[in-house]
């Protein structure tokens, strides 16, 4: 119900916005309606089930407020949150499945019917009386990108953060996935209308999300695995003795368990550091691509001494010149031609000096004078491909499908 409530106001604040552009509306409501469901499911819960105290007035697990991931917070807390991805798996594609089997049939129906009953002459309410008309009964349903793709992430996100307390998440995040992706696919050829054009950059802001959804994973997974009520330092038979055989003394003595210095803890350093290595390079793509101007990173990348030797080594020449390659300087004349294969000679590959420098070119003799004429790129492309020019018709491999 909350979810549902997230989505229809994403969809309204979005719609207040009055973005121009189809892209940029959908992926403001992707953000936005991503936001919603993760908060919602992720954090509503965990702060809902957690007591802040310094430790002297210890939670208990009777009233359902914990300190951390102890015992008891799996079989209440873990145990809700496993349900939920477990419904995600199905849940979304229940509106879809009703309309494919139920809702668009019985439209068409309607129409067929419609256009039986005005071929007889009969008198109709609503009466189909032109092509459009008709192509509006049979169109598909909205695919709801926004939703959707908000959906998969907030499962991944979900997934992420709590896969270290709740490993079974994992596989049945991959189930979800698997189900969606065909689900998805099959509607999209069954059930829905053609989509608008989507740019690019919807899914790139979707990539952008992933790198933060690491670094909450490192997070909660470090604060799991510092828990003491779960790895505990001490013997079996000391920790049965200690907190006894019932479940209810498990959770009441495992919640008054101190949590001390968990940050500084050695187990969990390869954790902090992968942490510390994705932040930093979070922000410092974020820093390239967004505050820092172009024309800036552009200049860095030319000073660099790699840019300048592929700078170096690329001598490809122009569309319009001649195609003329030059040779290493190094090169003497009789490693130059041996580098011309017999291959390349029989289709008229010769060394030549261009303007006092070595270069390989391409020749083609005139069948009228038999006098060889040097070919520009645009030429040897031609030549090799038949793809020379930039309208799509003068390429054979397009041109029967443009005529058709």
């Amino acid at each position: 119900m909350f979810n549902v409530i997230i989505q229809v106001s994403a969809y309204t604040f979005v719609k207040l916005e009055k973005h121009g552009d189809v892209s940029l509306f959908t992926d403001s409501q992707v953000q936005k309606t991503f936001l919603g469901l993760f908060i919602n499911t992720v954090f509503v819960i965990l702060f809902a089930n957690s007591k802040i105290s310094d430790g002297s007035s210890p939670g208990n697990a009777g009233d359902g407020k914990f300190h951390g991931f102890e015992a008891g917070w799996y079989p209440k807390v873990g145990l809700s949150l496993s349900l939920t991805i477990l419904v995600d798996c199905f849940a979304p594609h229940i509106a879809p499945l009703i309309s494919y089997l139920i809702l668009q049939p019985a439209k068409q129906h309607k129409a067929r019917e419609s256009i039986k009953k005005s071929r007889v002459g009969m008198c109709m309410r609503h009466p189909i009386a032109t092509q459009a008309q008709l192509n509006t009964e049979f169109e598909g349903f909205e695919f709801e990108l926004p939703v959707r793709l908000a959906t998969v992430l907030n499962t991944l996100g979900t997934v992420l953060c709590y896969a270290g307390a709740l490993p079974a998440m994992i596989p049945i995040a991959c189930v979800s996935f698997f189900i969606s992706y065909h689900l998805d696919k099959f509607f999209l050829l069954k059930l829905y209308k053609r989509p608008p054009r989507y740019q690019l950059g919807i899914m790139t802001t979707v990539m952008k999300v992933v790198p933060v959804l690491v670094c909450l994973h490192l997070v909660f997974s470090a604060l799991v695995y510092t828990e003491k009520s779960v790895l505990t330092q001490v013997s079996f038979s000391e920790m049965t003795s200690i907190l006894g055989t019932s479940s209810d003394d498990i959770e009441s003595k495992t919640s008054t368990v101190k949590s001390g210095n968990r940050l500084g803890e050695g187990h969990v350093f390869p954790l902090w550091l992968i942490f510390a290595a994705v932040s930093s390079f979070s922000i410092i793509t974020y820093a390239v691509e967004t505050i820092i101007p172009h024309q800036v990173v552009l200049s860095l990348l030319q000073i660099c001494s790699c840019c300048k030797r592929k700078q170096k080594d690329n001598h490809k020449p122009p569309f319009s010149e001649l195609y003329s390659i030059p040779f290493p300087p190094s090169w003497s004349l009789e490693e130059a031609k041996d580098s011309i294969t017999d291959l390349d000679r029989a289709v008229g590959f010769e060394m030549r000096f261009i303007d006092g420098k070595m270069t390989k070119v391409r020749t083609e003799k005139n069948p009228l004078n038999g006098k060889k004429t040097l070919l520009r790129t645009w030429e040897v492309i031609r030549n090799s491909t038949g793809a020379y020019s930039y309208d799509i018709r003068h390429n054979p491999t397009y041109g029967a499908h443009v005529e058709k």
